[in-house]
């Protein structure tokens, strides 16, 4: 594989804990989120939408903030063992030899880009909404692979669709 763009959160960790915090924070039964993340996703709809379906109108972006002033910000779902499974990543991507890794995300994600980076591969971090497609697909070669796994809320499936469809009018 030449490149790997990632956010580990639901990738490589169970995200139970993840959601019980959002059903926390928003006081209701964790078995009702976790009920709700799985018909929607059943679905093939953004599992996000369980808190839509919680909060009608609810402002995710403000949630998220108000979540990270309040210190459940990014893997908090991992609690002490977040930065740990970031390095399990970099390290993974390291013995593989990925030509090239973008991570998305906060200070673990940096983590990541931080050790791959000083083992001498490239690793660069990146915002899904920054014109991230189109920087991946100037740099695709024929015969590389693309990884595209993360969270939703981050909008990888955006950056998903936009690659099949760079993908699709190139092949036409």
């Amino acid at each position: 594989m030449e490149t790997i763009v990632f956010d580990i959160g639901e990738t490589l960790t169970r995200d139970d804990r993840y959601w019980g915090s959002w059903a926390d924070w928003l006081g209701v039964p964790r078995h009702t989120v976790a009920a709700l993340v799985g018909a929607v996703t059943a679905q093939g709809r953004d599992n996000a939408d369980a808190l839509r379906l919680l909060r009608p109108g609810i402002d995710l972006a403000a949630e998220y903030a108000a979540r990270e002033a309040a210190g459940l910000g990014e893997m908090a779902e991992l609690g002490d063992h977040a930065a740990l499974w970031h390095d399990k990543v970099a390290r993974a991507v390291i013995s593989h030899r990925i030509h090239h890794t973008i991570g998305i995300g906060g200070p673990h994600t940096q983590q990541v880009i931080t050790i791959i980076r000083d083992s001498g591969l490239d690793a660069t971090s990146a915002e899904p909404a920054n014109g991230l497609a189109p920087h991946i697909h100037t740099q695709l070669r024929p015969g590389d692979v693309v990884l595209v796994k993360g969270a939703n809320a981050l909008g990888l499936e955006t950056v998903a669709r936009e690659l099949a469809a760079m993908r699709s009018q190139r092949d036409a």
